[in-house]
């Protein structure tokens, strides 16, 4: 009986392996992704090498390298909602000007450039060095920061198929960064930065294509001393990046109050960069260099601002975490 028992573990085991395997070989030949929910991130394993993108199974722990290209940094990857896509952006190895790409895990062989040239947009002007690209919920357009014909960041949208590009937020004496999408889509909300200022404003995104400069009109304030907001599942609060330039943390800011709070504390040297929300509102995961000898690593951290854990162990300077289930 104890010989039987044990040849049934034993083949048990082996089948167990077998199917480990399997799973592994099948997701290497551009299979089923992992279950979900999935961190998509990107980090510098080594010193001196460029970015890739890497994927956190958050169930197993486990983690996918996505990208291996020394010469292309690959960077801020963004899920659609349906958690087929990653957009990005990334430079070429003869040009250090970025532009947006988008590439489906389950075959990573084929990258799709959907905002390639870099002509007029209608009567308005230039975008090159586009970056940090944003899906709207719908999956449809793609928002992100380009530079205009003044050498400033705006803000631009165009469908993720490559047409209907246009500029939304003109840039006067100020860069105006990172696109940021409402839930129900109705709203954006972006940073605005100089030398002496950070402040974040949010947008209604008009229903037909009118100039620029109308849009920038009607810019609300939202948070006077912040950047790189974020909004939550449930469309009533921002999670953004407030502090000095050597102490950055997390602030959350409530609509329905018109209050900011901070949530990540500590009077140390680190910064707390690059937040996002989990699709359920429960965690808000984030990068920081606060583990003392390393690089930026992934945390997660509940809104109220208790349950600290960390998730990457090992990679230098992992930042900009986008979550989906």
């Amino acid at each position: 009986m104890i010989l039987f028992f044990r040849h049934v573990i034993r083949q048990t085991s082996l089948i167990t392996i077998g199917i480990g395997i399997i799973c592994a070989f099948v997701l290497a030949l551009g299979g089923m992704l992992p279950p979900a929910p999935r961190i998509v991130y990107m980090a510098s394993p080594d010193s001196n090498s460029s970015w890739d993108l890497f994927m956190l199974d958050m169930r197993t722990g486990a983690t996918i390298r996505l990208t291996n290209t020394p010469r292309i940094n690959e960077r801020y990857p963004a899920w659609s909602s349906d958690g087929q896509r990653i957009a990005y952006h990334a430079n070429t190895p003869t040009s250090d000007l970025y532009d947006i790409y988008i590439i489906t895990p389950n075959n990573l062989t084929q990258r799709i450039t959907p905002f390639m040239n870099d002509g007029n947009i209608g009567v308005f002007m230039l975008a090159y060095d586009k970056a940090m690209p944003a899906w709207s919920p719908d999956d449809v357009y793609l928002g992100f920061h380009g530079k205009t014909d003044n050498g400033r960041y705006g803000l631009f949208m165009g469908r993720a198929d490559g047409k209907e590009l246009r500029l939304l937020v003109n840039p006067l004496q100020d860069d105006v960064l990172h696109f940021a999408w409402s839930p129900d889509g109705t709203h954006i909300v972006f940073s605005v930065t100089n030398n002496s200022s950070e402040r974040i404003y949010r947008l209604t995104i008009p229903d037909e294509i009118q100039p620029a400069n109308v849009n920038r009109a009607n810019m609300q304030l939202v948070v006077e001393n912040g950047i790189f907001g974020a909004w939550s599942p449930d469309g009533t609060k921002l999670v953004y990046i407030g502090g000095i330039p050597d102490r950055r943390r997390l602030w959350i800011y409530d609509f329905i109050t018109q209050t900011s709070r901070q949530l990540t504390l500590g009077n140390e040297a680190f910064v707390d960069v690059t937040p996002t929300w989990s699709s359920d509102g429960e965690w808000i995961i984030f990068s920081s260099n606060r583990a003392q000898g390393r690089g930026h690593e992934l945390y997660k951290i509940r809104p109220d601002g208790t349950d600290l854990h960390r998730l990457t162990f090992g990679f230098r300077n992992a930042q900009a975490p986008d979550w989906t289930d």
